[in-house]
């Protein structure tokens, strides 16, 4: 099993692609940041399963503590580069027009895979990270982390949005112009996201038996308290996904998978203990397949994700053009050459006066 873990370790940095490899992100000054946070949420998750190396050149330190070979090839080895492969396959299929000198234009299904495939690793790791056998304390850091590189890997191609609550806030916030994400695509997106996140589960409790990782409101908790806090962790999520990733004024930086990433973190740490952090209905789904069907012990935290995520998604896109009027608003760069203008003004005015 623990060759399995390896492998799956492997694809994660895998599907997060240098600047050669992708147009869409070429240039990019992040790549190293997404690859070293998947590193560090891969060895939290499976470190303490597999050992974590994910590099086969990692993997001969075993050697030198008197591992055995056949295990350090097995697991070190073969299972790195059989996870590098799958992830090499995974982008050839999903970005042909990116391996075959633009002769070859983006399939139509592109976008659904990426948000697969980030939803997956997102709720996979979830799943691992906070499973009871995973006594680290650290799941807000890998999970964050993880959703972060993921972001940066397909924000670029899909939007990565790996959630419904996002994909609904974007969808209202459309209507603000600027972005062309319509109503169709927006259900398509959810139920791709929703697919992923029970099949993460599916492949978690495969692999883990029992003891899986999934939200939960609180032990004591009252089901408003909870509402609540789902709510708001998942109105500033939303939010900050608009603001960093749709708003004119931050077109083209480098921090939106940073911003992201590390919301979800900082609400993990302070409203988890509330109401689980799912602050995503497709991570909220993962409970029906840990504890398996029906999922009837935590129905009160389901119903907390299905409506107060949704909810807060709706809310925060109806709120984006009141805090940018109406979707446009200057850019820093830009408020800082407006301010040094109007500097140079009053400096020339004085001059004037002077003479």
């Amino acid at each position: 099993m623990p060759l399995a873990w390896e492998t799956v370790g492997m694809i994660l940095p895998d599907l997060t692609p240098p600047p050669p490899a992708s147009s869409a992100g070429a240039g990019n000054s992040y790549f190293g940041l997404a690859i070293g946070y998947t590193v560090l949420s891969g060895a939290i998750s499976v470190g303490g399963v597999s050992g974590g190396a994910f590099n086969p050149a990692v993997g001969v330190l075993s050697l030198l503590n008197g591992l055995n070979a056949t295990t350090v090839l097995q697991l070190y080895f073969l299972a790195p580069l059989l996870g590098g492969s799958l992830a090499a396959g995974l982008f050839h299929l999903t970005h042909p027009h990116e391996t075959s000198d633009g002769r070859v234009d983006k399939p139509a299904f592109t976008d659904c895979a990426i948000e697969f495939v980030g939803t997956f690793m997102l709720c996979f790791t979830i799943s691992l990270a906070a499973a009871a056998s995973n006594a680290s304390g650290l799941a807000p850091v890998s999970i964050g982390a993880m959703l972060m590189a993921q972001v940066y890997a397909g924000g670029p191609t899909s939007g990565g949005h790996y959630n419904p609550a996002v994909s609904l806030g974007v969808l209202v916030r459309a209507r603000a112009g600027g972005i062309d994400f319509g109503a169709a695509k927006a259900a398509v997106y959810m139920m791709t996201q929703s697919l992923a996140a029970v099949a993460a589960s599916a492949a978690a409790r495969a692999v883990l038996g029992s003891g899986v990782g999934h939200p939960e409101v609180g032990g004591g908790v009252e089901t408003r308290a909870a509402w609540l806090a789902e709510f708001l962790g998942t109105l500033l999520l939303v939010s900050v996904v608009l603001q960093v990733a749709t708003a004119p004024g931050t077109k083209g930086n480098s921090f939106f998978g940073l911003a992201i990433g590390f919301t979800v973190l900082s609400m993990a740490v302070s409203l988890g203990p509330i109401s689980g952090g799912a602050f995503n209905p497709a991570v909220g789904l993962l409970g029906t397949v840990a504890r398996g069907f029906p999922f009837e012990a935590a129905s009160t935290s389901l119903s907390v994700y299905l409506t107060a995520c949704p909810a807060a998604g709706l809310v925060a896109g109806l709120l984006f053009p009141l805090l940018t009027n109406g979707g446009e608003h200057a850019s820093p760069h830009e408020a800082e050459r407006t301010a040094l203008n109007v500097i140079d003004d009053k400096q020339e005015g004085d001059e004037e006066l002077g003479r």
